[in-house]
C-alpha cells in the first residue's frame, strides 16, 4: 500500500487534474506505513520472546543436569529457587531429578551445553507448548540427540508468561533411552481365548 500510494500520488499529479483521489492514496500510504511499522515490531516482539523462552529452557535443563553426586537435601535447596519442571507434573521430585541426572552423568559423562536443531509450536491457544530437538553435549565433545517440551504458563506480576519443563528425552528413537518423567511400560492386554478340547469343542 505504501509503495503503490507514492505510484498513485504520482499519476495523479502527471494527469493535471484529470486524475482524482489524491487523499486516499495518501491515507494508504499512511495506513501501509504503520501497518509495515506494526509487523516488524511485532516480528521483533516475537523473536524476542522466543528467544527469551529458549534461554529459560536452557538454564532449566542445566539446572537439572547438574552435578548429580550432590545429596538430595543440597540439589532440592539449589533447584527449588527455580521451578524447572511444571508444577504437578508426576516423576519430577527432587529424588527423581537426582536420579536421572545421575543416569545420564553415568552414561554420557558430564554435561556441557545443547544446541538448538529446530523449534515447533504444539499446544493449543490455552495451553500453549513448545517442543526443542536438540543436541546435548557432553564431555569429550560426545554429541547426543534429545528433545525438550516446554510448557507456559502465567505468572502473578508478569506481563508474559514463564516457561516450564515438562519432558527431556536423551538418545531419541533409542528402545533405551533416558527420560523424565519416565516412561511409562504398558504391555498391551492379551485376549483369553477359550480352551478347546481334542474333539474341537469349546469348554465354557
Amino acid at each position: 500500500a505504501l509503495i503503490l500510494g507514492f505510484v498513485a500520488i504520482e499519476r495523479i499529479r502527471r494527469s493535471q487534474g484529470t486524475m482524482r483521489g489524491r487523499n486516499f492514496a495518501i491515507t494508504g500510504m499512511v495506513l501501509g506505513g504503520v501497518g509495515l511499522v506494526s509487523s516488524l515490531a511485532l516480528q521483533n516482539f516475537a523473536l524476542s520472546t522466543l528467544d527469551g523462552y529458549e534461554t529459560e529452557m536452557r538454564k532449566s535443563v542445566s539446572t537439572l543436569l547438574m552435578d548429580p553426586d550432590a545429596e538430595v537435601a543440597t540439589f532440592t535447596a539449589a533447584t527449588s529457587e527455580v521451578a524447572i519442571f511444571a508444577v504437578g507434573t508426576p516423576g519430577v521430585n527432587a529424588e527423581d531429578r537426582a536420579s536421572f541426572a545421575r543416569s545420564v552423568r553415568d552414561r554420557y559423562g558430564a554435561f556441557e551445553s545443547l544446541s538448538i536443531v529446530s523449534t515447533e509450536p504444539i499446544g493449543s491457544i490455552f495451553e500453549p507448548s513448545f517442543n526443542w530437538e536438540v543436541m546435548f553435549r557432553f564431555a569429550e565433545g560426545k554429541l547426543i540427540p534429545g528433545s525438550v517440551k516446554t510448557k507456559l504458563f502465567p505468572e502473578i506480576g508478569s506481563m508474559m508468561p514463564v516457561s516450564r519443563l515438562t519432558k527431556v528425552r536423551l538418545d531419541v528413537g533409542d528402545a533405551v533411552s533416558l527420560q523424565l518423567p519416565a516412561q511409562q511400560a504398558t504391555e498391551p492386554t492379551k485376549e483369553k481365548l477359550p480352551e478347546s478340547d481334542d474333539s474341537g469343542s469349546v469348554k465354557d
